[in-house]
């Protein structure tokens, strides 16, 4: 093994399944190795259970998982949501998951107090089309597949159903909030 590669980023629920742990190896011609012998690793295995190759959320929180195979590795952040009803009171370094369901033309709304947040729509099992995201009063920027917002004062996340989709079919997915503990 060459190289291993991880999503710098995983965001789990609890209550929801294991799940494998992603990432990708490969040999010096850049080529995937399918037949490995290594070993996984978590920061908090209060946070995270390892259960061979999968990964199992236990408590809502931030940790880290690493696949090493030889002397290569991949490391990957973990942020583990806990699910609730809504986003009032949301405190600073709590990870809430809220479930969403809208058929076409719908939208809903949660507000926000100010400060720092990591928002993301996960999906609902193997679906590709969800809700998207839209953020208003506070400043907000792409990162590592969420989007990174800080709000002054109080600010609102939207989630909506996108016209350019078929307004038949229902987009089922989770709002991911971490508020964020810094400044």
């Amino acid at each position: 093994v060459n190289e291993v590669r991880a999503p710098a980023m995983l965001d789990i629920v609890v209550g929801d399944s294991a799940r494998d742990v992603p990432f990708e190896a490969f040999d010096m011609e850049g080529r995937r190795v399918t037949l490995l012998a290594g070993q996984f690793t978590v920061g908090d295995s209060s946070i995270v259970s390892l259960e061979g190759q999968r990964i199992r959320a236990r408590a809502a929180g931030s940790t880290w998982v690493t696949a090493r195979f030889g002397d290569r590795a991949s490391f990957s952040s973990v942020h583990v949501y806990e699910r609730v009803q809504t986003l009032e009171g949301i405190r600073p370094g709590q990870h809430a998951a809220i479930p969403i369901r809208l058929v076409g033309g719908e939208m809903r709304q949660w507000r926000l107090p100010a400060g720092g947040y990591f928002l993301a729509i996960l999906p609902d099992g193997d679906e590709q089309a969800r809700p998207r995201l839209a953020v208003v009063d506070a400043s907000c920027m792409q990162s590592v597949g969420h989007l990174l917002c800080a709000a002054r004062r109080e600010a609102s996340v939207i989630a909506y159903y996108p016209q350019d989709l078929d307004q038949a079919q229902v987009l089922r997915g989770t709002l991911a909030v971490w508020h964020d503990e810094g400044p």
